[in-house]
């Protein structure tokens, strides 16, 4: 899984080198860029953490899932899946969005590129263990929430962290499978409990649930009513 994780380093540099040898575009057109960098994507980070911890609270309150420190702590996988999360949740959006959604944009309406690159998100984990109806829904969710929250801010990097984040924080926080795949080394362990999985997602994790739709209608409502940034167009 970590190795894997690391991995999709590659993705991200196919990605950029064809958006900038083939197609002759630069990084800002992507969403890349440079002032401001690091406050963007700490804020970003923030989001996608804050958007996971609520989902698993909730489901904690409502007692779908119950809760526990691990017994022991393993800090130096932590923080290599803490790199290894950051560079995944960059090729995805990256490679999704910055590529596939953009290009898509540039030859048919937006809100076109937006639902075939959304759909084409979800499809990505068609083969993923537990795959439900409702997980590929609530992961083209994520994938409008991923696309408008780009487009509102002009700011890929931001993205990329909310996904890392989101995956990080669902894995190694509160340990639950992300996207139905092995459990990782976690701080603290929230299984289910009982055996409807429609509001905590079963064995896929979150994103098999109805609280996680609901929590991204809202993000996608919440980020739409952001005030729209200038988009830059200077190289990166």
């Amino acid at each position: 899984m970590l190795i894997s994780l690391f991995a999709t380093a590659v993705t991200t540099a196919i990605c950029l080198l064809y958006c900038r040898l083939v197609e002759r575009r630069s990084f800002a057109s992507m969403g890349f860029r440079k002032q401001g960098w690091l406050p963007r994507y700490l804020k970003g980070y923030a989001i996608g953490t804050i958007m996971l911890l609520l989902c698993a609270l909730i489901l904690w309150l409502t007692g779908d899932l119950d809760f526990a420190f691990a017994e022991n702590i393993p800090v130096l996988y932590l923080l290599a899946f803490f790199v290894g999360f950051v560079i995944q949740g960059m090729s995805e959006e990256v490679l999704v969005r910055g590529y596939f959604m953009v290009s898509l944009g540039n030859r048919c309406h937006m809100a076109i590129a937006i639902g075939i690159s959304s759909v084409a998100f979800a499809m990505l984990h068609l083969l993923n263990p537990g795959i439900t109806l409702l997980a590929l829904v609530n992961l083209t969710l994520f994938g409008v929430f991923m696309a408008v929250y780009i487009l509102r801010t002009d700011d890929l990097l931001g993205a990329c962290a909310i996904h890392s984040a989101w995956n990080f924080a669902q894995g190694n926080l509160v340990g639950i499978q992300v996207s139905g795949l092995a459990p990782l080394p976690t701080v603290a362990v929230m299984n289910p409990v009982g055996e409807n999985p429609l509001l905590h997602g079963g064995a896929f994790g979150l994103e098999g649930g109805l609280i996680v739709t609901l929590v991204l209608l809202i993000a996608i409502s919440l980020t739409l009513a952001l005030p729209q940034t200038a988009q830059r167009t200077e190289p990166v």
